[in-house]
């Protein structure tokens, strides 16, 4: 069995295609001429080369010989699916007729091509099969995305109830327990015991805070505000709060454009996403702070993160820490959702993040997996004039 890489061409990375055919030198042949067309190949000379090579190589078309010894090409699509879920498979044959047509297609084949091969029959089929691919992989994503969304949605009007109804009882609260100060002055045992229930009061209140943050009814004063200087400004904050084992580095592109943003609510959020890298890095590690501008015209998905068609300043924050599995990624943006129980930390997490950068117009994205570290990424929309024209 003989593999072949292509490097990727000027339109993107290799695509991966396994060629079955038990004349070796046909597939030699194929394999070849595919490689030069920038398709990265591997082929196989009959059926338990094939299951043995769709084991390490992670084909995504593969072309089947009809007739392979004993067996035949069609015998192939099932086994091949069920180590490669989703491979598309295009039959080759010499023997074309009414009854192996309708077997392909019963047997989910992508499509067929007549022996001897035209070379531009096959590239016009392959480039059809990944564009098909391609536009399957864009609607799982937009899917995903809308699902996502929905369940934010839902999540923070249900918060934003809770808020609501939870800030009036606050209020009553703290209104009769100050009352209950004022007639309990001279009693210093008293005075402990409601100064403590205040507190208490007060934590709540800035829980209660952190869910109006996420429900996106917070009050904000965006101002055009330069996000070198303000990159610079958060550093400092941000090197005071790091222990001496976590080192800091900062990369942010010249001439980033002017955002409008709340500036103190971005500086919090900037420092609330340090300290969580932080907590990633107890044995120490690198937290990067990089930005950059990102001219999203088009609209749709970066990074994961769905954008309105808009120029954007991206601001990264990458640790070298311990990550995250799937299942906790997914859920972090979701209010009083931690990884290590609510006993241990009781807070609102990313949502205050999630929340104050959409209600910005704008968006996040998390980007991490276990023992690979985390990055948040920020997109905060850009004021179209430069720079130097903004206002101080």
């Amino acid at each position: 069995m003989t593999a072949v890489a292509a490097s990727a061409t000027s339109e993107g990375p290799a695509r991966r295609v396994l060629v079955v055919d038990d004349d070796r030198d046909f597939a030699d042949g194929l394999r070849n001429f595919l490689t030069l067309e920038g398709y990265e190949v591997e082929t196989a000379y009959n059926a338990a080369q094939a299951i043995d090579a769709i084991e390490h190589f992670d084909a995504e078309v593969a072309i089947l010989d009809y007739r392979l010894g004993p067996t035949v090409g069609l015998d192939l699509v099932s086994p091949l699916n069920e180590r490669r879920a989703g491979i598309d498979c295009i039959l080759s044959t010499a023997y074309v007729d009414i009854d192996s047509v309708v077997r392909a297609l019963r047997h989910h084949v992508y499509d067929y091509l007549s022996k001897p091969l035209r070379t531009d029959d096959l590239l016009a089929t392959l480039e059809r099969c990944f564009e098909k691919r391609r536009l399957e992989a864009e609607t799982r994503a937009a899917q995903a995305a809308l699902r996502e969304a929905g369940k934010m949605e839902a999540v923070a009007q249900i918060a934003g109830g809770v808020a609501h109804h939870f800030n009036n009882l606050l209020t009553v609260i703290q209104g009769n327990l100050e009352l209950v100060k004022t007639s309990a002055l001279g009693n210093t045992e008293q005075s402990e015991f409601i100064d403590a229930a205040l507190r208490a009061v007060e934590a709540a209140a800035e829980i209660n805070r952190g869910l109006v943050a996420f429900t996106r009814h917070q009050v904000l004063r965006p101002e055009p505000v330069d996000a070198n200087a303000l990159i610079t400004a958060v550093t400092d904050d941000v090197l005071g709060a790091l222990p001496g084992a976590v080192r800091l580095r900062v990369k942010a592109a010249p001439g980033l454009w002017p955002v409008s943003i709340d500036r103190g609510r971005l500086r919090v959020a900037i420092l609330h996403l340090a300290r969580n890298a932080e907590e990633a890095m107890p044995s120490g590690g690198t937290l990067l702070i990089a930005a950059e501008n990102v001219d999203h015209a088009s609209g749709g998905e970066v990074f994961g993160c769905s954008l309105a068609a808009g120029r954007y300043v991206m601001i990264a924050l990458a640790d070298t820490g311990a990550g995250m599995p799937p299942e906790i990624a997914e859920r972090v943006f979701e209010p009083f959702f931690t990884s290590r129980g609510m006993a241990e930390k009781a807070g609102l997490g990313l949502s205050v993040v999630y929340g104050f950068v959409k209600q910005s117009g704008g968006g996040v994205a998390i980007e991490t997996s276990a023992g690979e570290g985390t990055t948040v990424r920020l997109f905060l929309p850009a004021i179209a004039r430069p720079a130097c024209e903004q206002p101080e």
